[in-house]
Parts: C-alpha cells; structure tokens; sequence
C-alpha cells in the first residue's frame, strides 16, 4: 500500500520579521496541525538563508540553507551540517516561466516550473498577479511529481506543500520539500 503524500501548510508572518515563516503539518482534512518549524532569517556579508527552529524561542535548529548572494545556489544542512540537498534558480528558462532546479544529497534531481504558463507570463507584466496564486511542480527525469507547491488564495502569503510518494515508495525528504518550499516564496524575486 502506498503512503499517502505528505502536505505542509508554509504561513509568511511578515517580510519583516527575523521571524518571517511558520511550517505546519497538515491534518488529513486540510485544517492546520502542530507547528512544525519557525522560520528564522539568517544574513551574514556574502550570504543569505533561513534556519529553521523546532521551537518557537528558536533555539533548537532543525535545518537551514542558505546560499551566496551573487551566485545564487542554496544549499539546505541538517542541524549537524551535513547536505540534505542544494537548489537554485535557472535564470535562462525563468525569462518566461520561473524553474528551479533541485537536487538531493542521495542523486536525485527534479526541475520545478510554475504551474501555469499564462500566469507566468502575466506575472511579468504585473506585479498583483501573485495574489491570484503562484504555483510550482518539482518533477523528476523520468516524470514523477516529487514535490507541488500551491499559494492559497489569502491576503498574507500561504502555501500548501505537498510531498507524494514516488513510484518506488521513495518521498523527498520533509526539510528538503520544507527548504524549497520557503526559498519559492523568499527568494522568487530577488
């Protein structure tokens, strides 16, 4: 039997808050569960990223990326420091569509692209358009959705992060799908 997916709700709080993000699980009826993560910015000269905390006086660090702010490519660490996986944007196809490209420290690579490509276009011509919603699909090579990303229709920022099991049994990892899933909405437009 297959496990069903996996879905997070990712609730912004305020762009200017140290603390700008909240990760919830998602009860099988949709409602919110327990927090899992407070999200927490960090900024240091050359590099930006978020940590996140399993409480919420964020003293417990869970996991984190961050990335240089020129190049652009983040990479997500556990609590220890070891590489749970990288992601960055791929400028050249984002002209017209938004991609990113990720990939897991156990080789497995997937490209996200929004969702709909006339919202995309649309979004480059005006700015209110990600109120309407901004959605991504993370797919692998061979076509297995690995992770979706889906902006609810609120006036603060609010996603539902959804985490399918693969074909064979697999699912990305929670931190990586959690990571992605924040960087989709901090780091789109910058």
């Amino acid at each position: 039997m297959t496990e069903p997916a996996l879905r997070l709700v990712l609730r912004a709080k305020s762009r200017w808050s140290r603390e700008p993000y909240q990760l919830l699980e998602m009860r099988t009826d949709g409602s919110d569960g327990a927090v899992l993560a407070t999200v927490r910015t960090a900024r240091m000269l050359d590099r930006t990223g978020l940590v996140f905390y399993a409480d919420e006086g964020t003293t417990q660090p869970l996991f984190a990326y961050s990335g240089a702010i020129i190049r652009e490519k983040f990479e997500i660490v556990d609590s220890f420091g070891m590489v749970l996986g990288s992601f960055h944007k791929v400028w050249k196809s984002s002209v017209l569509r938004s991609t990113w490209q990720l990939a897991t420290a156990d080789g497995m690579t997937a490209v996200g692209r929004e969702r709909n490509k006339m919202v995309a276009l649309m979004r480059r011509f005006d700015e209110r358009i990600p109120f309407v919603g901004v959605h991504f699909d993370f797919m692998t090579d061979d076509g297995q959705l690995v992770l979706s990303s889906t902006r609810r229709r609120t006036i603060i920022p609010e996603y539902e992060i959804t985490v399918p099991t693969r074909a064979d049994g697999r699912r990305l990892d929670w931190r990586v799908a959690a990571a992605v899933g924040v960087a989709l909405e901090a780091e789109q437009d910058r």
